[in-house]
């Protein structure tokens, strides 16, 4: 069983909100002192599937992502729950 997960961060209010198929289940705003918060205005870099320990690394095996991940997309704004819900159904775009 496949599940869609989604993740939308707002610059202008620093709001994250994380949904879980197209259903919200986590929302917060980031505060300028969040470590969280270089890994999402740093677009150098993105880690999937693997829980980080430090920026750029950190990495341990027993962290990592236990399954299958397809069909990763990145948009240059954040989506609304709407927009979220319909793409959960669309194929990427090759």
């Amino acid at each position: 069983q496949w599940h869609h997960f989604a993740m939308t961060w707002r610059q202008s209010d620093q709001r994250l909100n994380i949904y879980h198929d197209a259903i919200l289940f986590f929302s917060t705003t980031l505060s300028a002192s969040n470590e969280v918060l270089y890994s999402y205005t740093n677009p150098s870099y993105a880690a999937f599937g693997q829980e980080q320990d430090a920026q750029l690394g950190g990495y341990e095996p027993s962290q990592a992502f236990r399954g299958q991940l397809d069909e990763i997309k990145l948009w240059r704004r954040a989506l609304s729950q709407g927009e979220v819900e319909r793409d959960m159904t669309l194929p990427a775009e090759v």
